[in-house]
C-alpha cells in the first residue's frame, strides 16, 4: 500500500508539477526517519505541503489522535489518511468529529481507502500519467526492497494488461 500509495502521489505531483515526494522504508518509524508522516509531498521551498499516513488495516479515532501533534509542530495543515479498510467499523461518528475539530482549528484531514484514492488519481493523470505511475511503482517496489511476494504481483498484474 505505501509503495501504490507513493507512486500515485509521485505520478501526480510531476504531472501536475506540484510537489516532490518523499517516503521512509515500510518498516521504519517516520521518527527514525526524521519524517513527518508516512508519505511527504513537498513543495518548492522544501516544506510539507501534504502529509500522508498509509494504514494496512481500518483506521482508528487513536491513530488519528496519535499523528496529529507531530503534524501540528511541523506546520503541517494538509493531512491525508489512506487506510485499506476505511475507518473502523464503529467509530465512524467519532472520527468525523475528530475531522470536524481539526478542520476548525486549521487542520485538513482527509480519510481514503486505498481503491477509491487511486481511481481518483489515475482518472486525473491521463494516459501519460498512468503510465509514469507504472514506472514509479516499480522503481518503489525495487528501491525500497519490498518483498519478493509483492514484487511478484505487481509482475503477474502488469501480465494481464
Amino acid at each position: 500500500m505505501l509503495a501504490v500509495s507513493a507512486a500515485l502521489l509521485e505520478s501526480v505531483g510531476k504531472r501536475f508539477q506540484l510537489f516532490q515526494v518523499k517516503r521512509a522504508k515500510i518498516n521504519a518509524s517516520d521518527a527514525s526517519e526524521q519524517m513527518l508522516a508516512d508519505i511527504e509531498c513537498v513543495d518548492a521551498r522544501g516544506e510539507v505541503d501534504l502529509a500522508v499516513e498509509v494504514k494496512d488495516r481500518s483506521l482508528s479515532v487513536t491513530q488519528v489522535l496519535h499523528e496529529m501533534p507531530g503534524l501540528r509542530a511541523g506546520r503541517v495543515s494538509e493531512i491525508l489518511f489512506i487506510a485499506q479498510k476505511g475507518v473502523e467499523s464503529g467509530s465512524q461518528e467519532e472520527v468525523r468529529e475528530l475531522v470536524m475539530k481539526e478542520f476548525s482549528s486549521g487542520q485538513n484531514v482527509y480519510i481514503f481507502d486505498l481503491p477509491q484514492f487511486a481511481k481518483s488519481l489515475l482518472a486525473l493523470l491521463g494516459e501519460g500519467g498512468r503510465r509514469d505511475f507504472i514506472e514509479s511503482l516499480g522503481r518503489h517496489l525495487d528501491e525500497y526492497s519490498s518483498a519478493v511476494q509483492h514484487r511478484r504481483t505487481w509482475a503477474e498484474l502488469l501480465k494481464q494488461y
